[in-house]
């Protein structure tokens, strides 16, 4: 019996057309859609959250330039398989997709600088690290840098009815749109969780794609939280920088997503409260150029601190007793100075 594919891979875009999410990116007019469209030659590292299109992207560029496609990842491949690759196409320009490429050794990074020069690789670097912290400088300089950011639930939503359409031969009228809904609210943004957990629910229900079966897969999932990850620090960064800009309640959301509760990563902090100790992070991430409240009139800043989503959102509640409420009062009007209005207005 032949291996079948997941259905992730079945259902991968073909071109830019079927492609969903980083419409800021990849719509017509913006700098990576430029690059593939008008074939630019410029190797690139792509870098966000799984599940967001990295792979894809790398294969649809493959098939724009008509060029052979590589597959090498970082985690598990070694020098001897890329010099096999490399050796594959001595007279001709291909595409190399590394994934995980922030696990790539240093000696090995190196070892492509040749072949970026001269052109004959055209490096697509797939990660989950913010590439200033992990690729050397050499490669780095060598490539345009773009970061990829979790699927909306709707991007998710028009995948997996396109999955049951094309592959399970789903009719419209069969689709329970809001088991669908409950799929890719628990993806939480990673498509390729999505369609393995459509794939599961429809082999063991079959037809019978009912909130109800839904619900007992998803209920099951978790948040996944690696202390080592680039994520951890920026919320290390937000937690401090909201702690500084006297907003309690965002310091106190940053704090529990340290501590653990995984749904409240569905909000992204603003982009100015990102980690900013490394080299170029206000470039890359934004980090940095929120504005130092110690620099502000009464040392305080009139910006926001927390996720979009959930601005204005309270979670201090003061006790019953004088002093916390003294400190209550206070804090309000530090919330009203910050920004400009009160609670629920």
């Amino acid at each position: 019996m032949p291996i079948r594919k997941p259905l992730a891979d079945l259902i991968r875009p073909k071109d830019l057309s079927q492609f969903v999410g980083q419409k800021d990116l990849i719509k017509e007019g913006q700098p990576l859609y430029q690059i593939i469209k008008k074939h630019v030659p410029i190797s690139l590292l792509l870098w966000g959250p799984p599940g967001t299109g990295k792979t894809s992207l790398a294969q649809i560029i493959a098939r724009e330039f008509n060029y052979p496609l590589a597959n090498f990842n970082a985690s598990i491949d070694n020098k001897a398989k890329l010099t096999r690759i490399i050796n594959t196409y001595p007279y001709q320009s291909f595409v190399l997709l590394i994934d995980e490429i922030h696990r790539m050794t240093s000696t090995l990074q190196d070892f492509l600088l040749p072949y970026l020069e001269s052109g004959r690789i055209l490096l697509i670097g797939a990660t989950t690290e913010n590439p200033i912290m992990s690729i050397v400088p050499a490669v780095r300089s060598r490539c345009q840098i773009f970061e990829f950011k979790a699927l909306s639930d709707h991007d998710i939503e028009q995948v997996l009815i396109r999955a049951l359409k094309e592959v399970f031969n789903f009719k419209d009228e069969n689709i329970d749109q809001e088991a669908i809904k409950i799929i890719a609210i628990s993806a939480d943004g990673d498509l390729r969780v999505a369609l393995n957990l459509l794939e599961t629910i429809h082999a063991v229900n079959g037809e019978d794609l009912s909130v109800e079966n839904v619900k007992q897969f998803v209920k099951v999932q978790r948040f996944a939280y690696d202390r080592k990850a680039t994520k951890h620090y920026d919320y290390l960064a937000a937690y401090s920088d909201s702690m500084a800009g006297s907003d309690t309640d965002a310091a106190l959301y940053y704090l529990a997503v340290l501590l653990k509760n995984g749904d409240l990563r569905k909000h992204p902090m603003p982009r100015g409260l990102r980690d900013m100790h490394y080299k170029h992070s206000e470039e890359i991430t934004g980090g940095g150029l929120i504005d130092n409240p110690f620099a502000q009139p009464f040392q305080i800043a009139k910006q926001n601190y927390m996720p979009k989503g959930l601005e204005g959102k309270r979670y201090y509640f003061a006790k019953d007793n004088v002093n916390e409420k003294k400190l209550e009062q206070q804090y309000l009007k530090l919330h009203k100075y910050i920004y400009g209005k009160e609670y629920g207005k």
